[in-house]
């Protein structure tokens, strides 16, 4: 089912994160209430699905909203400018990788006559996490979909230095010396942004931010 209004919008996105929000907290009160040699097994777990809806939520999220502006049927025109270029990244792609004005001129000609039609905005295979979502991903993401990165600037060693560096350990095989108080304050951090990339996505949505400022 297409998503056509905010409210199903909000729906989706909550009954999301309510689920992952839920298996983040059983997996923490475990990791709590275990005891050595099994709680390092438990951190363990505990990052790598730590991770999992990191990288699980953002994507989904991004693609929902993605999913409910082109449902909007709304023109080029009235898009804003993060929308508009990605509805003709098709082209603009096809312009940058080529030095000849005959394309050029082609690609120019095509943006400023099709303000007035029907966007057609992509939904498939646009976000791309790349299995990787290190601080870079979730900042080319965030413009993409035209959303503030700046309440992330501060996290982007937590999430490259930690939360990455932790997960590929994990899941190389190696042994990750994770403490408690660690786990914890990357638990706190992480589930803390997930919730401000949900507040920001709805809010986007209720505001009707991907519109053109009049």
């Amino acid at each position: 089912m297409k998503i056509r209004t905010t409210e199903q919008l909000l729906e989706k996105i909550d009954t999301d994160f309510a689920w992952r929000r839920k298996e983040l907290s059983v997996i923490f009160g475990n990791a709590k209430s275990t005891k050595e040699p099994l709680q390092s097994t438990a951190l363990r777990v505990g990052i790598a699905l730590l991770y999992a809806h990191w990288e699980g939520f953002i994507k989904y999220a991004s693609e929902m909203y993605l999913e409910f502006v082109a449902s909007q049927k709304l023109r080029y025109c009235d898009l804003n400018h993060s929308f508009i270029a990605l509805a003709f990244r098709k082209e603009l792609i096809e312009c940058e990788e080529t030095n000849k004005s005959t394309i050029h001129n082609k690609t120019v000609k095509f943006l400023l006559e099709s303000m007035e039609e029907r966007a057609q905005i992509p939904c498939q295979g646009v976000i791309k996490t790349k299995s990787n979502l290190n601080s870079e991903i979730l900042k080319e993401i965030t413009a993409t979909i035209d959303l503030d990165f700046t309440p992330y600037e501060l996290k982007c060693n937590l999430i490259d230095a930690e939360l990455l560096k932790y997960r590929n350990e994990v899941a190389h095989g190696q042994y990750v010396n994770v403490n408690l108080s660690d786990f914890e304050t990357l638990y706190n951090e992480v589930t803390g942004m997930l919730n401000l990339f949900k507040n920001q996505i709805q809010n986007a949505a209720i505001t009707k931010s991907f519109l053109k400022v009049s």
